[in-house]
């Protein structure tokens, strides 16, 4: 018992709801409900040293850390400590099987495991009868059931369980990003080389164009060719950009309903896109490509569950279902992707942060920070801005320097960035670039 005194369980051997509540996953319950829940639960303790999940493991559980310093390990052999105080300790440390970390005890700590009925428990209690309107059925007696809240938790345990069984089908990385990714890589590659690469896909070909001749990047003359292009915005500029561009093909469906959906999201997040690029110009403390990617990708996961959706064509058809299983699980499931495509921890922390308004872990802004700024700019003059906090409430405002905010100022920043968010529909869209239909020959245009 030294270890549970040593932490200050005394002899409790469950976890109390205000141990819970520092989860994200337990947030949006009542208290009555954690407690509920959490009597279904032990705390489990290991000492210094003790290795408590093992890489690989196929045990169907999530990992919360109560109490304590954990060393969590790839199998990459890459190493990061995580502490119970720590803003990345309010996620699970673990949750896809088979388990892609091995956690071992620094001192000694506290954490609970949530096997797949007690996340089940936890989507069922995240469902309040007055969200939605559902169908009521009579099962006899005074029983009744919500068809609507029903599906609903069918829906998001089905996801969930597939996503623990890593048998759920997700959006690939394209192709053309990876390879220019390697080719760039390799310092024999020239810029000519590159755009050998590049001009396998006509469409990002196009874009690219479009993006060298657009008032972000334009100079003097107009660029007519992808080796021009690349040398004109530079190779890391060019990686950045193909990688945005070539994301523009998944954010399409073959369903009506949530090919709709999906041209909402993709119209929010290229806004928030170029807005980051916008304020990331104006500080230097920011790459302007990697801001507009931390813009763009940020909701990533909705892509995967309105892909997710498609087989199920007749829940579809009900909007507020269909955001409410956004709700619950964008934030897993965007971070969740940005690691499997090996992105930057930058720019998971800007997806799976991205609406956690009060977040402020330094003094210091983060490409988060500008994810959540830009959202808010998007937001003005629009109904649903009465919906989130002021811009110039939250944390991360204080951060950047725009001087003190009124509504006369936020419509300004908006103004100055009109023409990069115009600039990025542009480059984005899919229609010929500007220029190229005054070349003869269309030789020109290779390498």
């Amino acid at each position: 018992m030294g270890i549970v005194r040593l932490l200050g369980f005394g002899h409790a051997m469950h976890p109390t709801v205000s141990k819970l509540k520092k989860f994200l996953v337990f947030q949006d319950i009542s208290d009555k409900q954690v407690d509920e829940i959490g009597k279904q639960m032990e705390v489990r303790f290991a000492e210094a040293g003790e290795v408590f999940v093992e890489l690989g493991s196929d045990v169907m559980c999530q990992y919360f850390l109560l109490e304590g310093t954990v060393e969590r390990t790839t199998s990459d052999g890459e190493i990061n400590i995580v502490a119970a105080t720590d803003k990345s300790a309010r996620n699970a440390l673990s949750s896809l099987v088979p388990h892609r970390y091995c956690l071992k005890a620094v001192g000694s700590v506290a954490y609970i495991k949530l096997d797949a009925k007690l996340i089940a428990s936890i989507t069922q209690a995240k469902w309040h009868p007055t969200r939605r309107s559902g169908v009521i059925v009579h099962h006899g007696g005074d029983e009744q059931i919500d068809v609507g809240a029903a599906v609903e938790q069918e829906l998001i345990y089905s996801f969930l369980q597939d996503l623990e069984n890593d048998s759920l089908t997700l959006p690939s990385f394209p192709d053309i990003a990876l390879r220019i990714g390697r080719a760039m890589t390799d310092e024999n590659n020239d810029a000519e080389a590159i755009a050998r690469i590049i001009q396998t896909d006509p469409v990002i070909t196009t874009k690219l164009l479009k993006a060298a001749n657009s008032p972000l990047y334009a100079g003097l003359s107009q660029i007519k060719s992808c080796s021009d292009a690349v040398m004109r915005i530079g190779f890391e500029t060019t990686r950045r950009l193909v990688i945005c561009f070539a994301f523009k093909e998944l954010f399409s469906s073959t369903s009506p309903v949530l090919g709709k959906r999906m041209k909402m999201l993709w119209e929010h997040s290229t806004k928030v896109g170029a807005i980051c690029f916008f304020l990331a110009k104006r500080d230097s403390r920011f790459n302007q490509e990697q801001a507009m990617l931390a813009g763009l990708l940020h909701d990533i996961g909705v892509v995967a569950i309105l892909s997710y959706l498609i087989q199920y064509p007749e829940e579809s058809k009900d909007p507020q279902l269909v955001e409410h299983v956004i709700t619950q699980l964008r934030v897993e499931t965007s971070g969740m992707l940005l690691r499997k495509w090996a992105f930057s921890d930058d720019l998971v922390v800007a997806a799976t942060d991205a609406e956690d308004w009060w977040r402020d872990p330094s003094p210091e802004p983060d490409y988060c920070d500008l994810v959540l700024i830009a959202q808010l700019h998007s937001f003005v003059g629009s109904a649903e801005a009465m919906d989130y906090p002021a811009i110039d409430g939250i944390p991360a405002y204080g951060k950047f320097h725009l001087g003190e905010l009124t509504p006369e100022k936020s419509l300004q920043i908006l103004d100055e960035a009109k023409e990069y968010i115009l600039a990025t529909g542009t480059m984005f869209s899919d229609e010929e670039a500007t220029g190229l239909d005054q070349v003869d020959d269309p030789d020109k245009l290779a390498l």
